[in-house]
């Protein structure tokens, strides 16, 4: 799945496509993103089956986000020719903390079946809040409604009571994978139907307001980076894996080399003497914490930045790569934006776009947007200033704290107070900044609880 959407990403940009072309990539990509959903599907639900779900609890733009979600419903109830109602409550917060992926995928599983399930109709979304303060997300259809005998078998897995032209490749996970994420969220859902005039699902969560709503900004197009060109070393053991982030590198202006397992990135890092290096964890002859660990023995790798790839996300093994002296952790399938993010950061570069924005200010972002990778370092050595020296605990707690609220002038003026306190934390507070200036409010959040992490194990 790493190559067949990295490969997507990477030729969608390029500007030559015919329209004819670009409608085939899409469909690969969508049709890569649906395969990634049913393996997601499972992987959550052995998860569940091993009580080992986690939530990953982050600031939402609650607004947006639905009507990102409305946005991808509507397309699909046009294509059958239904009617699509999004009904918000006029006092709805703007921002709330919750773990968006999992209501993301709560909330689109309920609305994709509503307009499966419809012939003919209407299908609706309301959203509202309670009289006890709660959120309320309720989807209705006029479909076909469900049999009474069958509405609590609709929660058991690999349960499908539609017939079979309407399965549509799904693994008849989806209801039972969403109300365990409700249910671990504080909720529950609850279901209404009649054969023949439809269904409603529907469940309430509290979901914490916070204060300020932050402003987006459009990420802009990298097409290199200013200065000396930098050498990165890939070591992973799938080919295909390797040859993805080659070429995504590459067209950035990246020395790319590569290693093919963890004995042989041991080698080839010693003959190339990159500036960073990207490791994948879980390969057959020496893992990626063992390789990353011998590195870092060595004095030529002590302030290296190595930043893990996984396509397990479990805060265990994150830890462990902090322990082990991994810099920055990030999932597969590799995202390209945020991978370039956290390259830039960690290498103190400053990249060049395709079309900047006359809005932005002459001190350009010197990172591509990046929504949610803890980035930087403790102790990265810069030729200018020295270390990147991290604040005090209670610094790191402070911004913490504002990072959950999520304004943006609080945060540069902790960052210009803390730079008044002593100028070594200069380093520190310039990458905060860059995040700052984008309003990348998740960035900041995930900034901070990995200082904090740090910390802990230190």
């Amino acid at each position: 799945m790493n190559g067949i959407l990295g490969y997507a990403q990477i030729i969608l940009r390029n500007k030559t496509l015919s329209e004819h072309e670009i409608t085939g990539l899409n469909v690969i990509r969508q049709s890569g993103e649906h395969l990634l959903t049913l393996i997601n599907d499972i992987l959550d639900f052995a998860k569940i089956e091993a009580s080992k779900l986690e939530l990953y609890v982050t600031d939402i733009p609650f607004i947006k986000f639905l009507d990102v979600i409305a946005e991808m419903i509507e397309v699909k109830a046009a294509e059958r020719g239904l009617e699509f109602i999004c009904n918000l409550s006029s006092d709805l917060p703007t921002l709330v903390l919750a773990d968006e992926k999992r209501l993301r995928q709560v909330l689109l599983n309920l609305l994709s079946n509503a307009v499966k399930f419809t012939d003919r109709g209407m299908v609706w979304l309301y959203v509202s809040m309670t009289t006890a303060g709660r959120i309320r997300f309720k989807v209705q259809d006029t479909g076909i409604g469900i049999d009474p005998e069958q509405l609590e078998t609709i929660f058991k897995p690999f349960e499908q009571v539609c017939d079979m032209q309407r399965r549509g490749g799904g693994t008849g996970l989806g209801l039972t994978i969403s109300r365990q994420f409700v249910l671990l969220m504080g909720g529950d859902i609850q279901v209404e139907s009649r054969v023949g005039e439809g269904s409603t699902f529907w469940f309430e969560l509290d979901l914490p307001v916070v204060a300020s709503k932050p402003v987006e900004t459009r990420a802009l197009n990298v097409t290199g980076y200013e200065g000396p060109r930098k050498k990165i070393l890939v070591v992973d053991d799938i080919a295909e894996n390797r040859a993805v982030v080659t070429d995504m590198l590459s067209q950035v202006g990246f020395e790319v080399g590569e290693a093919a397992n963890g004995k042989s990135g041991l080698e080839k890092a010693q003959a190339l003497q990159p500036d960073l290096v990207l490791m994948d964890l879980s390969m057959p002859d020496m893992d990626g914490l063992e390789v990353t660990r011998r590195l870092r023995e060595l004095p030529a790798f002590k302030n290296v930045p190595i930043v893990a790839i996984s396509a397990s996300v479990a805060i265990a093994e994150q830890k462990n790569s902090l322990m082990v002296g991994v810099n920055v952790f990030l999932p597969k399938p590799i995202n390209y934006g945020s991978l370039l993010a956290n390259i830039a950061t960690l290498l103190h570069l400053t990249f060049t776009y395709e079309s900047p924005q006359a809005e932005e200010s002459p001190q350009a972002e010197e990172s591509p947007q990046a929504e949610e990778s803890p980035q930087a370092e403790s102790a990265l050595e810069d030729k200018d200033a020295g270390l990147i020296v991290v604040p005090p605990e209670d610094e790191i707690e402070a911004l913490y704290h504002l990072a959950r609220l999520g304004n943006m002038q609080d945060i540069l003026q902790w960052a210009n107070r803390l730079d008044a306190l002593d100028k070594r934390y200069r380093l520190f507070t310039n990458q905060l900044r860059v995040l700052a200036k984008g309003y990348q409010s998740k960035a900041i959040l995930n900034f901070a609880k990995y200082h904090m992490e740090l910390k802990e194990i230190s």
